[in-house]
């Protein structure tokens, strides 16, 4: 039975019916879980203070860090290999378990580094207790990639569900029951560990004791990239984060980390269901160039289409939004969220780099473009750092900007993507959505006195749909997408399969 998870034969050939096997219960499992971390949160912000946020996002700037090497890029690695075999990913699975173990010895040994760093005694306790989710994360990485492999995305679904609401049931009973700090570190173990488990039961292959002298090789030389890549990107995405708990203190991180979170939640949940599918389809169509481009296209097109009206829309009404999620004890962190949220409007496309760079193998392009981007990104992070949250938040948005269409150039040479077609994809969704955001603000101009936060929130959103669809529906593509996000919609509803481009085969 476990020998199905290896062989990809059945995908290639029928690419059209699997490519997004599960997809619909991806989408609703992403609606889903959006839903319940939003609850979370709403009930969280008022449970705990600030600076509780801001502990545990002090501990998990550093966690996130020896994550990477509980994962060694041999996640990836899995799901990109044409051909590997049981005995690779056996001895991938003892790798990754080794590493998981070693990250949960090093966190421990950097416990009272951590909480000398940033003069918290209470961090050396935290520390040492979220490092037992390494272990589980390092059982979890090979049953994860297997189930990615054959874009057995619901199944992946339904774990990630029970996951999460298990996890946050959890924390807040533990916060409703005055576990403070410790109610955020509850959630983080708890979905981890029930990630583990969801995962072993949905894959069925078990491993098998270390084989000496087997050909993984080249297994690691790409995940070895990709880990190398993955550290420098982890200092310039969470390098602000520790910059900013060090020299402004816990509360004035719990206001940053919670925008930055809070921003980052709605964009992942719209994006994920299609960067998920993104990286094992186009890692099977790397032998076919003309489907390759087509697919990444098509994808590209889907993320833009769906973003940036939801950023846009986000940023303007953003000191009502985390007015009525957050309570009033939040209001600080409404502009920290507006102006992160500017870098929001193209990161989602700008990530998509990655996905061209690791399905074609080229983690060592990867690695060397994360080396300027990551130089760039933390030394704008130190030049705002004096100037407060919001100055560091202004100049990472600005670089990211700087740096993202670059990226898409670099990537895209690697593979039968051409640059200009990328932008001329993204073109359209940016020049609609330009007056979307004109629309809102003299919205709010016109109607700011009203004081219900959530009316104010409402009428945005009707605006935003509207004028949005209406302007998009005067494009090809947009309409194109209208059409797509409509059939998904009822074919989620009816839980059927469904596909992102019928012309895939």
């Amino acid at each position: 039975m476990s020998a199905n998870f290896f062989n990809t034969d059945h995908i290639t050939k029928n690419l059209k019916s699997t490519v997004i096997s599960g997809g619909s219960y991806v989408v609703a499992s992403r609606a889903f879980t959006q839903l319940v971390r939003i609850v979370s949160t709403v009930i969280l912000a008022r449970l705990l203070s600030p600076a509780e946020f801001g502990l545990i996002a002090m501990v998990l700037a550093i966690t996130g860090f020896v994550t990477v090497f509980s994962d060694l890029g041999l996640s990836h690695a899995t799901i990109q290999r044409d051909k590997i075999n049981k005995t690779q990913v056996s001895n991938l699975f003892w790798i990754n378990s080794a590493a998981g173990l070693a990250a949960m010895a090093i966190l421990c040994l950097l416990s009272p580094v951590i909480a000398w760093f940033y003069n918290e005694p209470k961090l050396i306790l935290i520390a040492c207790t979220l490092s037992a989710a390494f272990i589980f994360a390092g059982f979890t990485v090979q049953h994860h990639s297997l189930l990615t492999r054959q874009l057995k995305f619901g199944s992946l679904a339904i774990v990630n569900i029970i996951a999460v609401v298990t996890s946050v049931c959890c924390g807040v009973i533990a916060a409703f029951m005055g576990a403070a700090v410790w109610s955020l570190v509850i959630m983080v173990l708890v979905e981890t560990l029930a990630r583990m488990v969801g995962v072993w039961i949905a894959c069925s292959w078990r491993p098998a004791a270390f084989v000496r002298h087997t050909d993984i090789a080249a297994l690691l030389k790409f995940g070895g990239n990709l880990t190398a890549f993955n550290i420098t990107n982890y200092f310039s995405r969470n390098m602000d984060k520790v910059l900013i708990g060090w020299y402004w203190g816990a509360a004035a991180l719990g206001l940053y980390s919670k925008a930055y979170s809070l921003l980052l939640l709605p964009i992942r949940q719209l994006t994920n269901p299609v960067a998920t599918v993104a990286v094992p389809t186009l890692s099977r169509l790397q032998n076919d160039p003309a489907r390759y481009r087509r697919y990444y296209l098509r994808a590209v097109s889907l993320i833009a289409f769906i973003t940036m009206p939801a950023v846009m829309y986000l940023i303007i009404m953003s000191d009502q939004l985390i007015v009525l999620l957050l309570g009033e004890k939040w209001v600080k962190a409404a502009d920290i969220f507006a102006v992160l949220g500017i870098s929001a409007l193209f990161q989602p496309v700008f990530n998509t780099a990655g996905w061209l760079f690791v399905s074609s193998g080229k983690t060592n392009k990867l690695f060397k473009w994360g080396i300027i981007s990551s130089v760039a990104i933390v030394a704008s992070f130190a030049a705002g750092l004096r100037f407060g949250p919001i100055a560091v938040a202004a100049l990472y948005s600005t670089v990211i900007i700087l740096l993202g269409f670059p990226a898409l150039w670099y990537a895209s040479r690697a593979t039968s993507v051409d640059f200009k077609s990328i932008v001329t994809t993204i073109l359209w969704p940016l020049t609609a959505v330009l007056p979307l955001g004109i629309t809102l603000i003299g919205f709010k101009s016109a109607f700011g006195q009203i004081n219900s936060n959530a009316v104010q929130l409402a009428a945005g959103l009707i605006i935003t749909l509207f004028v949005y669809l209406g302007i998009s529906s005067m494009h090809s593509a947009g309409m194109e997408n209208i059409q797509e996000i409509l059939s998904l919609i009822k074919k989620s509803i009816s839980f059927k399969r469904y596909q992102l481009r019928p012309d895939l085969e």
